[in-house]
């Protein structure tokens, strides 16, 4: 190939995506990606939430979550949003499955892989928006909706 190819993209797609209309969504979770806290004191799991069954055409848009292993109860909402339960031992409250280590590298958290039950599974939340700290719009999960039958568990209205 001779000579230079420049890429580009439309100067307004710079911007990215608008935030989602306020409302309630059914998502699926289609994967995990782990990544450290800025401390280092705890990891943002940062499953990836796909809307689905969306009449407005926002199917496979992605909700944001980042899922901090330092909130539990927002950890227990998410997971009884799915119909699922956190998996109690002793004094410990675990997210169903497990996160597997990659071999040659196991105290890389953003190699991290999920496996369990949370794959595939979807679960209703209301999204919201706020401004972010340049004063942008930015959605964000406001609340999820459980979907455990029977449920006497208080859950979160206001995750912000």
């Amino acid at each position: 190939m001779a000579g230079k190819i420049r890429m580009g993209v439309p100067k307004d797609s710079l911007e990215g995506m608008p935030p989602m209309p306020v409302g309630e969504y059914t998502f699926r979770v289609d994967g995990f990606k782990p990544k450290a806290s800025k401390d280092k004191q705890s990891t943002n799991l940062n499953p990836t939430l796909k809307v689905i069954n969306n009449a407005n055409g926002l199917n496979d848009r992605i909700i944001f979550f980042n899922c901090n292993t330092n909130a539990g109860w927002i950890q227990k909402d998410f997971v009884h949003s799915l119909g699922l339960q956190m998996e109690v031992e002793g004094d410990t409250a675990y997210l169903p499955g497990a996160f597997i280590p990659d071999a040659n590298d196991q105290d890389n958290v953003t190699k991290l892989k999920y496996e369990g039950p949370m794959l595939g599974r979807t679960g209703r939340c209301s999204v919201s928006v706020r401004k972010d700290d340049k004063n942008r719009d930015q959605s964000f999960i406001k609340a999820f909706h459980c979907a455990v039958q029977g449920c006497q568990e208080k859950h979160s209205t206001e995750l912000s």
